[in-house]
């Protein structure tokens, strides 16, 4: 049964919301959130917590405006001063409208959340109930099977799920007893999407044998959150000696048994900031790059993401942009952006006792320019592949940073390689003043230093 003070035990006791904490509610104005903002507004005085709501526009239904007006109507009624954001859904394709929409919809709450501030969504156990079901068709393992924690970090503050002990037929219960009125998103009946199909065809039916569905879905997350909890603590155990900087050793991997080598590559890739690619591309680079031969590059890519091996290390990458195949003209000293993700490079004032770059010889400009495809370089670069090859090799450059690697010409000398190599004819006589190059974008163009 849902009640304003049992709202605030659950967020105090499985939230973990100290008493002071402010909070600020995601308000669409539906039933869900219109009785988590109603019953917060009653329990304010007396618990005495900072209490404000936040509207995401999502701009897609014909009706967004009036929602949202009605959204700050309701929110002024009650004394809470509520802000109406806006957002923009992109990469429909990739993603699908649900998933762009809720991961745009987040982006602005998390940059809307203040520091140590709550940020409290309406979910409830049916919709705990539905979540498992989408992860269970999947495949999904313990993280996923977990479902929505009810507190986890979020942006600056907290995103906490006060509601998931409460069933929705409570909440319904509830508001019309307090003569509550909310929106009904007219898409909610579309059972083409996968929510709604439960929603509507799958939890009705699962509710008609088992009343106690959701409740008990609720306890089922309680458990594999506990779980999950313990598996990252062994990950993080695991991490200590196999995990190199941002990279994770193939040797350590090796030696452990398959399902900790498993947990553990999960945890890294998570740690990665990476999404988490299917049980098919996880085997996939497992299979890849335990298996291949120390002299061989193995690489596996899903979505934007990519697991290389050099050595002993595997990265985790972003897709990295094609490098320039345009001469870029650098106006000295400002210092030059460069394209692709290579950074950036900058002049610094030398100290008396090193030789720096002489601006005498330099002149007013250099030209920038890259390795081109297939390892060639520029037609007007006066420098053999074979030597920008070895400099770059004796350097430590990774094999998939050498065509990023920035080439800085006076004419067609090569003056600079990033600032990995700087030509002696350009440098300053001993004590006198000069440039000293640096490369913003060395450190993840470099193999890392291996500790023992």
């Amino acid at each position: 049964m849902f009640s304003a003070d049992a709202l605030l035990n659950a967020l105090r006791r499985r939230c973990l919301a100290p008493q002071s904490a402010g909070l600020c509610v995601a308000f669409s104005g539906g039933l869900d959130s219109t009785v988590l903002l109603h019953a917060l507004a009653q329990l304010r005085a007396e618990a005495g917590f900072p209490l404000r709501a936040v509207h995401v526009n999502h701009g897609l239904n014909h009706s967004a405006a009036q929602w949202a007006q009605h959204c700050l109507s309701v929110a002024e009624a009650l004394s809470v001063d509520c802000r109406d954001l806006s957002v923009q859904v992109g990469g429909v394709n990739e993603l699908g409208l649900e998933a762009s929409a809720r991961k745009a919809r987040y982006a602005a709450l998390e940059s809307e959340l203040q520091p140590g501030e709550y940020l409290l969504t309406a979910h409830h156990a049916d919709d705990q109930l539905e979540t498992i079901l989408l992860a269970l068709m999947r495949g999904a393992g313990v993280e996923g099977l977990a479902a929505m924690p009810p507190v986890r970090r979020f942006g600056q503050g907290w995103l906490a799920r006060p509601m998931l002990a409460f069933n929705r037929e409570a909440l319904a219960d509830w508001a019309r007893a307090q003569g509550l009125i909310w929106l009904t998103d007219p898409s909610n009946a579309d059972d083409t999407l996968d929510r709604n199909f439960l929603r509507h065809r799958v939890t009705p039916a699962l509710r008609e044998r088992w009343p106690v569905a959701a409740t008990t879905a609720v306890r089922s997350t309680d458990h594999l959150q506990a779980a999950a909890t313990s598996l990252r603590a062994l990950a993080e155990a695991d991490a200590l000696d196999a995990v190199q900087g941002a990279c994770l050793r193939v040797s350590r991997l090796r030696a452990l048994a398959p399902s900790r080598r498993d947990n553990l590559l999960r945890h890294w890739l998570r740690q990665s900031g990476a999404q988490m690619p299917s049980t098919r591309k996880l085997a996939a680079i497992m299979q890849d790059m335990l298996g291949a031969a120390d002299e061989r590059l193995p690489c596996v890519r899903w979505g934007e993401w990519q697991v290389r091996r050099h050595g002993d290390l595997l990265y985790c990458l972003h897709d990295l942009p094609l490098p320039s195949i345009e001469a870029l003209q650098w106006q000295l000293p400002t210092p030059l952006m460069l394209p692709g993700g290579a950074g950036g490079l900058h002049l610094l004032a030398t100290s008396a006792e090193e030789r720096g770059l002489d601006p005498q010889r330099l002149g007013a400009s250099l030209r920038v320019v890259f390795r081109q495809p297939h390892h060639a370089l520029p037609a007007d670069v006066d420098m053999s592949v074979a030597k920008l090859k070895k400099l770059l090799q004796d350097r430590g450059v990774l094999p998939w940073w050498r065509g990023r690697v920035p080439l800085v010409l006076s004419g067609r000398t090569v003056v600079a390689v990033g600032d990995l190599w700087v030509a002696s004819d350009f440098l300053t006589a001993p004590g006198q003043a000069g440039w000293r190059l640096y490369w913003q974008g060395r450190e993840q163009a470099l193999v890392p230093k291996m500790s023992p």
